[in-house]
This record gives structure tokens, sequence and C-alpha cells, in this order.
């Protein structure tokens, strides 16, 4: 969403004369992670609602801003019928609750490195994943919408610096993303841009139908200054 906002969205219009550069967070929750927003090494992070949640509880510095992204990930597994183990990513704890709506109440969960949850999966350390859709290509077996089971999940936020230059234009321009990025060629457009495998010209279309994902508008949601 935010290499797709700095690249496609009207800079110009929506965040004038910002010098943005994108870092990747591998793992939001990890200590590497925290330390970087701890340290205002970044302006604005899309977390999961776990690590935002601590962000904002320990440095007053940050705003929760709201939900940017919805239902984008997905159960994987090889046997819907025979789950005891299920893998999450360590942390998020809204994945608990989505493994224990589909599998039971006694299913055994095992929080993972989100970098290792797919080695964890296909090597049957679990007998089922919660991973986010753009990881779960490669796997293999069956993928089934988290929406079965909790209708909507936030599965990611926003959170800002407080005072960072021109806020309301940025707020704007993650809008006019999310509302650009809920068409499905515009979002093939964009995974064909960032990718850093080759695509087939398929993958919105998968990604909708496995996952439900769906891009939020924030500027209606946001309890801060803009200014």
């Amino acid at each position: 969403m935010v290499h797709y906002l700095v690249h496609h969205v009207d800079a110009d219009n929506l965040i004038r004369s910002f010098n943005y550069e994108i870092f990747s967070l591998e793992d939001c929750c990890a200590a590497i992670s925290q330390f970087a927003l701890l340290s205002l090494a970044v302006d604005a992070a899309i977390l999961c609602p776990t690590a935002a949640a601590e962000l904002v509880a320990k440095d007053s510095r940050f705003w929760e801003v709201g939900p940017v992204l919805a239902n984008s990930v997905v159960i994987v597994t090889r046997d819907p019928e025979k789950v005891r183990k299920v893998g999450i990513a360590q942390h998020r704890e809204y994945q608990v609750s989505i493994a224990r709506k589909a599998f039971g109440e006694g299913v055994e969960i095992l929080p993972i490195s989100p970098m290792a949850l797919g080695v964890a999966y296909e090597s049957g350390q679990v007998d089922a994943a919660i991973v986010d859709i753009e990881d779960s290509t490669n796997l293999t077996g069956h993928k089934i919408q988290v929406g079965g089971f909790l209708e909507y999940v936030e599965t990611y936020v926003l959170v800002v610096r407080q005072n960072i230059p021109d806020l309301g234009w940025l707020l704007s321009a993650f809008t006019a993303a999310a509302i650009e990025l809920n068409n499905t060629k515009t979002l093939q457009s964009a995974i064909d841009g960032y990718s850093r495998v080759t695509t087939t010209g398929n993958e919105a279309d998968i990604w909708k139908q496995q996952s439900g994902i769906v891009f939020l508008p924030i500027v209606a949601s946001c309890n801060c200054d803009p200014r």
C-alpha cells in the first residue's frame, strides 16, 4: 500500500513536497522494529494491531490513526479435518481468535516468527498456518478465508508520529490509495510493480477470492490533529 501511495498516487496534490523513504519491517513486533519506531527513525508505519497498541502505550509521541487493511490474512492447511496445531504470527493476538473459531477451542496454537511461519507449515511442524495473503502464494494446501469465522478482521493499522509536517495530506494520500487499490485491476498493477518475483497477472483476483482483502480509507476515523 505504501509503495503504491509513493509511486502512483498524485504526490503533488496529496503529499506535496514529502521526500519519504520506505523501510520494510519484516516483523513489526520484533525488537529491532520497535527500536526503529521509538528512536523516531520513522514518521509513520503500518503495523499489526498488537504492535500498534503497544507502541502507542509506550510512547505518547505516536497516534494510532486507524485501520488501513482488513481480511488480509488467510488460513492455509493440508487437511481442514485434521488440524491439531496451528501456527500464527507471534504477538498477533487477533489470530488466536481466528484459529479457535476455525478449529475449536482445544487446538494447539504455536506463535512463530512471521518470517519462519511458512517454513514451519511446509515442514509439518504445524497442521495449519495463518499467514498474510501475499505469503500464502507458494504454500501448498487449502486456502480458507478468515471471513468465514470472523466476518471482519482488521489486520493492519496506521500509526504516525505527532507533529510530522502536513499530516492531513498524508492521510488524504492513504485514503486515495485505499480507494484505488480496492479496484482489482489497480491492485494487480501494484502487485506487478513491487513484487520481487515474476507475477502471473492473476494475483489480485486470487487474493480477493482467497482472503477477501479490503483496503480501508482512514481519514474519517482519525482522532488526531491533521494539521
